[in-house]
């Protein structure tokens, strides 16, 4: 038989027609690819939720943006020496005035850190958080804009005002006494409103050293409680404004700056431009994705388990995906070894046979997948709305638990177990396409 174009697609219509036929025997096949394509989807959407919920947790609600502007040696140092690794005004100048013309700055905002000792009503902690500019803190976390879980932000108060963490309003004698629906978004933010909240003393009195140090406080009232997320600062954290901070601290240093850019991948490519305008002035400072800071170790550490945990979950459902189309494109060979002999005698050659059923394989799986994708697409809409939240580990509040729609990357799932499925569908066909006509007629 000749190798005109119509003979392909000939074999191509007859390995349709034999997927069709024989769906029954291939039921266990189907529904192991169309099971694996379904989980792996599911579970991608998962881990890619948790992933951008990390990102925007980090880079808008805890505000540190793309990239973090600081003193050299800071990350080395771990933070130890608030003033060594602090920025001077002058320093300050340039970093503000270069920010102010960089078209690919959104967002910049200044920190001090503070570590001290709080007081209200007889009670005390010891607390450690950051002075900010409310005012641009606020844009930068964009749609995590409001930030109390009673009370308001501190951008809302109408003089200046400290915001304790849950845990740390606890030990001062402030809690929260709405008792309504539930205020956090199945998106993870926070219902904006006005929240009811006692407090023993709605005054709170911050302790810190000076720069020279010096003790010196200063008293601020209680504008509302935050959830910051993660179990150990959520007993100790406070956050009030840059001014306050250094009037507490008597000072005009700041700790850091940190900016959004109007693209992530833009990052290197600013740190380079900021780092050569920086050198040619005499400055030397510390530029680093939020990634890289020390605080959010823990969390990149468990972003990257994760991970391996997914890859792992892959591997294992492809491997299952694989063998069951092994097992079922072997015995389909085996069990039509007459009707190849039949073909082969018509005038098939061997690569036909082998086109054929690698086809079949192919459709076979194509089909799988796709019934796969469509599960997957309306499980990642049923579990969006079904609110159910996990906890633990070092979380002090529940997250919900979501499934975000990517259909590039089910795409590429669904393209991986097809050709693996036209690969396996290939290597099972070989040996029978190759026999002798004679005995495979007599097969039985």
């Amino acid at each position: 038989m000749s190798s005109h174009p119509a003979i392909y697609r000939q074999i191509s219509k007859i390995a349709r027609r034999n997927v069709l036929r024989n769906w029954r025997h291939s039921m266990a096949t189907i529904l192991a690819i169309t099971a694996g394509v379904a989980a792996i989807s599911l579970f991608d959407g998962f881990i890619s939720s948790i992933r951008h919920q990390t990102d925007e947790g980090m880079m808008q609600r805890a505000m540190l943006g793309d990239l973090i502007i600081q003193q050299k040696g800071t990350q080395l140092s771990g933070y130890q020496d608030i003033w060594k690794s602090s920025l001077d005004p002058k320093e300050q100048a340039f970093i503000n005035g270069y920010l102010a013309q960089d078209k690919n700055v959104v967002h910049y905002v200044h920190f001090l850190s503070l570590i001290g000792v709080a007081e209200a009503g007889g009670r005390n902690s010891l607390v450690t958080g950051y002075g900010y500019d409310i005012k641009e803190g606020a844009a930068m976390r964009e749609r995590f804009r409001w930030t109390a879980a009673a009370g308001v932000p501190l951008e809302e108060a109408k003089v200046p005002s400290i915001q304790l963490a849950i845990g740390l309003g606890r030990t001062l004698g402030c809690v929260s006494t709405y008792s309504g629906p539930e205020i956090v978004q199945l998106d993870g933010t926070i219902t904006a409103e006005e929240r009811p909240f006692q407090c023993e003393s709605r005054n709170v009195v911050l302790n810190s050293s000076t720069e020279s140090g010096q003790a010196n406080s200063i008293t601020l009232p209680v504008a509302g409680l935050f959830d910051v997320a993660i179990r150990e600062l959520d007993r100790r954290s406070v956050n009030i404004d840059i001014a306050s901070a250094k009037s507490l601290m008597d000072t005009e240093r700041i700790s850091n700056l940190t900016v959004t850019l109007v693209r992530p991948d833009l990052v290197a490519d600013f740190i380079q431009r900021f780092q050569a305008a920086a050198k040619a002035q005499g400055f030397d400072f510390e530029v680093i994705p939020w990634t890289e800071h020390l605080l959010v170790a823990p969390v990149v550490q468990l972003t990257k388990i994760v991970k391996v945990f997914h890859m792992m979950f892959m591997i294992i459902v492809v491997l299952i995906g694989v063998m069951s189309i092994a097992n079922t494109m072997m015995k389909s060979v085996n069990e039509r070894i007459r009707e190849i002999g039949t073909l082969r005698s018509l005038g098939f050659l061997r690569h036909h046979l082998i086109l054929m059923f690698s086809l079949e394989g192919m459709y076979l799986s194509l089909m799988a997948s796709t019934m796969g994708v469509i599960i997957a697409g309306i499980g990642s809409q049923f579990v969006g709305k079904l609110g159910y939240k996990i906890s633990g580990g070092i979380l002090s509040s529940p997250i919900t638990v979501q499934v975000r729609a990517e259909p590039m990357a089910w795409l590429s799932i669904s393209l991986l177990l097809i050709a693996l499925a036209t690969t396996t569908a290939f290597l099972a066909s070989r040996r029978a396409a190759g026999m002798i006509i004679a005995d495979a007629m007599r097969h039985v």
